[in-house]
């Protein structure tokens, strides 16, 4: 059965090709120095076939190169001064052939033909295009997978820019978001379960489509790059959402295949829009596979736990330790196997900006601790506002932690609250631990109601999670080499100064800098003396410990202020401790700043420090 010929469009070029040179040219737009008539098959291009294999078509501008070419054939549409078809199946084709002017885009008046006699399966001769289509002779209908088959979690895919096939098969891509549709109905309208889209191989390569939401039927022809792993479309696009399309300029060439299956297809449009260069992938199933797919009958997947949990976790709360939140990745949302959903979200800095997260919201919280006591099941929480209230705790096998006379519920930024389920219970979902073995952090989550997931936070630790780390290791100081006062003159801190490379305490520092080691967090317990304040001066200060290691790359540098800080109010005996990211070794910058003291003491000489004690855990 010979091809049926098809009615191909023009370009819509929107804009005139700009011709510079050495000194500036005045074009006259209106005026073209080619017509329609010129363009004529022969003169302007040529239509040649392959000597060795006629399904091989060559299709070559004559015009002189500063004319853009413009080719609009029967497998899309393109822009070189060359370009080949590889065409299997016999039938009458189509070619329009036009040129960018200064005056703008000229097309010949009429199409030229060519005849393609044989049909030639070495083309299409190959899984993707049987996966794809069926086979020669065959077509095959794909729908969108709402993650009711077992393939996808749902219809789109967030992946890096420039995901390829070989990472995804490879199972390398870096996936940013794979949604369930149930509870993001906002990406794709309900209504499009029902659009559908053929890819046939019957009497050519057509792609028919039917789109519920868009409110069009189309009919078009695609290629498929079987080496590039590629997918052109003309005249048709893939299924997609209505909320997405003006998000992409490009829905038709070489589009990226992730995964191509007999029952699976995953396509990938790049997102061109003011959020930044990413890959949307749409992600289908077969019509066939949807019909007949029967689901097991599995249950929930469930957080895996490491062997030896209960012990990890009752070693860290068996000496009332108290547990804060994360200053660093405080909350983020967990599928049920307790797997992470933003793994990249590493500080207050990778938070997006949709989250209201960012480095200034730690101090909100950080009077928040939760103190618990294996022995005796009690805990002791405090909220950030000062609110104090103590209960008991149960812990199950699965790591489920049912609260009484406790609810920990606040609102950490924005939207974001952190809370319970409605049951007071937190679940364990993963356990965070250091180079030891010792626990320096756990990641607890209350299961939604609405979605199959956990919103989650990271408690840390601030003791240690043996009976040694629970007294620590005690650092030596040298009080009679301590430096304290108004030692930076570009801000009001009153400044204790263990150690600082860039300081006085250089040459002579109180402390061994190689000697500050410690695993999960250090406490410092100091004395004031001699504190006399101007009249109508604050009162309160907040003081925390400022500190970096040898090469900068763990820190807590800021405005002195974070978990565990404290307030100084006068003369007296405090403590402060700081949790680090991970293991902290050697000391480049120690200090402890107390945030504008100075414009309110009225005798600064008068002032006394000691460090009573440094307990590294």
């Amino acid at each position: 059965m010979m091809k049926k010929l098809y009615n191909l469009l023009t370009f819509l070029i929107l804009s005139a090709v700009v011709y510079t040179s050495c000194t500036p040219d005045k074009y006259d737009l209106e005026k073209t120095d080619i017509k329609s008539e010129d363009l004529v098959e022969g003169i302007a291009y040529t239509i040649t076939h392959d000597t060795e294999n006629p399904n091989i078509v060559y299709l070559t501008s004559l015009m002189e190169s500063n004319y853009q070419s413009l080719w609009s054939h029967p497998q899309g549409r393109s822009q070189t001064q060359k370009d080949t078809l590889k065409i299997a199946f016999p039938g009458v084709y189509k070619v329009l052939f036009g040129v960018n002017t200064r005056g703008g885009v000229v097309f010949a008046a009429d199409s030229a033909e060519f005849v393609i006699d044989e049909f030639y399966s070495g083309f299409v001769d190959h899984i993707l295009w049987t996966n794809l289509t069926g086979g020669v002779g065959h077509e095959k209908t794909w729908r969108l997978d709402y993650g009711s088959y077992g393939l996808a979690a749902g219809p789109l895919t967030y992946c890096e820019p420039q995901t390829t096939w070989d990472e995804w098969q490879a199972g390398t891509a870096s996936i940013g978001w794979a949604p369930a549709w149930v509870g993001n109905e906002w990406i794709i309208e309900e209504a499009d379960k029902d659009s559908r889209m053929t890819f046939s191989l019957i009497d050519g390569a057509e792609i028919t489509t039917h789109k519920v939401t868009e409110g069009v039927d189309e009919e078009g022809t695609f290629s498929l790059d079987v080496d590039n792993h590629t997918i052109t479309t003309t005249d048709a696009t893939i299924l997609r959402s209505n909320n997405f399309i003006a998000n992409a300029t490009n829905w038709n060439q070489n589009l990226a295949i992730l995964e191509l299956t007999e029952n699976q297809l995953m396509v990938g449009v790049r997102r061109t829009n003011d959020e930044g260069d990413y890959l949307y992938v749409w992600n289908f199933v077969s019509d066939e596979y949807a019909e007949n797919y029967v689901p097991e009958d599995l249950p929930d997947p469930e957080p895996i736990l490491p062997d030896g949990w209960q012990d990890d976790v009752a070693k860290v709360v068996s000496y009332d330790i108290k547990w804060v939140l994360s200053p660093e990745t405080p909350f983020n949302w967990a599928n049920l196997d307790g797997s992470l959903m933003n793994g990249d979200w590493v500080s207050p800095e990778t938070y997006p900006d949709w989250t209201g997260f960012n480095a200034t919201i730690p101090e909100t919280y950080s009077n928040f601790s939760l103190t618990t006591n294996s022995q005796d099941n009690t805990v002791e929480m405090v909220l950030p506002d000062g609110t104090e209230s103590s209960g008991t705790f149960e812990l199950d096998e699965k790591g489920i932690y049912t609260f009484s006379g406790v609810t920990p519920e606040f609102n950490i930024c924005s939207w974001v609250n952190l809370s319970t389920t409605a049951e007071n219970q937190w679940r364990i979902l993963s356990i965070e631990k250091n180079l030891s073995g010792d626990v320096t952090g756990m990641w607890v989550g209350a299961l939604s109601t609405e979605k199959p997931e956990y919103m989650c936070y990271k408690l840390v630790p601030q003791m240690g999670n043996s009976e040694a780390d629970a007294s620590g290791t005690e650092l030596d100081v040298d009080n009679t080499k301590l430096l304290f006062g108004n030692l930076e003159d570009n801000n009001d801190k009153f400044r204790i100064e263990i150690y600082n490379e860039y300081g006085d305490t250089q040459s002579a520092p109180p402390v061994v800098p190689a000697d500050v080691v410690f695993e999960n967090s250090i406490e410092i317990t100091f004395t004031l003396q001699g504190i006399t304040l101007l009249d109508g001066a604050a009162g309160s200060y907040k003081t925390a410990i400022q500190m970096a290691d040898a090469d900068w790359s763990i820190s807590d540098w800021g405005d002195g202020t974070g978990a565990g800080e404290t307030t100084i109010t006068g003369d007296g005996t405090y403590t402060v401790s700081w949790t680090p990211s991970s293991p902290y070794e050697t000391a480049l910058v120690f200090c402890v700043d107390v945030v504008d003291l100075i414009p309110d003491l009225s005798d600064l000489t008068a002032v006394s420090v000691t460090v009573d004690k440094v307990v590294m855990y």
